[in-house]
């Protein structure tokens, strides 16, 4: 044999194998069973003398494109990685900057959205000012409508002279005390004050006809007195104020209701005059 002669391998068990201190296979004395192998013996490295890695875990290649395989790996247990991570496609980094894109987008949006919402516009402070005009005006002719209010109410159910006078002077006085001052430049306002000196006006007036025929022989107050349509003209003041005040609108002049105020603005003024 000369020396290019190439010799096959040794057979497995043989010479040189990891596997040859296996011997044949063992069985059980007792049931006849197959032992199980004893374990592998460790192998070195013959130039450095590290330890070698067990024949299962050698590494093993892919026969088609020879790189190298994942280990296998055990059962319960996440696959083996080579700490190298899949470069990605260009697909999906397309994705990942429209997703950016649109996340910046959607930011600088909701920053504008959020300027605009934060500033008011002019409808809504023209609002917030007839709140707070409809505040201060309630505030300053509150009690004096309460009083008249009363009045109204009683009539309803019937009242005596005397009574009568009392609460159209309860009223008066509630007038008397009203700010004047606080309600000036709220035209809705203003004109709510002209529809309580009207109706106050006309109760009074009426008081002092209903006294005047109790005092006076030849009138009747059961039968040559009625003030039924008067007082009904007034119940009609009080609610063009009461609506005056919730819309925030003066009383129509050219209403009954508006021309009755500036016939009693007249005759009052006449009064001062005099």
């Amino acid at each position: 044999m000369n020396d290019d002669t190439v010799l096959p391998p040794p057979p497995p068990g043989g010479p040189g194998d990891g596997a040859s201190h296996l011997g044949p296979p063992r069985f059980d004395p007792y049931t006849g069973q197959p032992l199980a192998p004893p374990p592998e013996a460790p192998r070195f490295d013959p130039y450095t003398g590290r330890p070698l890695a067990p024949a299962s875990e050698a590494p093993r290649f892919d026969p088609d494109t020879g790189q190298p395989l994942s280990p296998p790996s055990t059962p319960g247990m996440p696959p083996a990685s080579n700490g190298h991570r899949a470069p990605r496609s260009p697909r999906r980094k397309g994705l990942i900057i429209a997703g950016f894109l649109a996340a910046v987008c959607l930011l600088s949006a909701g920053g504008a959205a959020a300027v605009i919402l934060s500033k008011p516009s002019a409808e809504d402070k023209a609002h917030d000012q007839l709140k707070a005009d409809q505040k201060t005006c309630h505030e300053a002719v509150d009690p004096t409508l309460d009083a008249l209010a009363t009045v109204d109410s009683r009539l309803d159910v019937g009242l005596t002279m005397a009574d009568y006078s009392e609460l159209v002077g309860a009223a008066s006085v509630e007038r008397n005390r009203l700010d004047e001052d606080a309600v000036k430049g709220i035209d809705f306002c203003e004109s709510a004050v002209e529809g309580i000196d009207a109706a106050l006006f006309s109760y009074s007036l009426t008081a002092s006809s209903w006294n005047d025929c109790i005092f006076e022989s030849s009138c009747d107050p059961d039968t040559d007195l009625d003030l039924s349509e008067t007082w009904a003209d007034d119940s009609e003041t009080m609610d063009a104020i009461t609506q005056a005040l919730e819309d925030g609108e003066p009383i129509d002049p050219d209403s009954d209701v508006g021309q009755r105020i500036d016939l009693v603005s007249s005759l009052d003024g006449i009064f001062e005059d005099s």
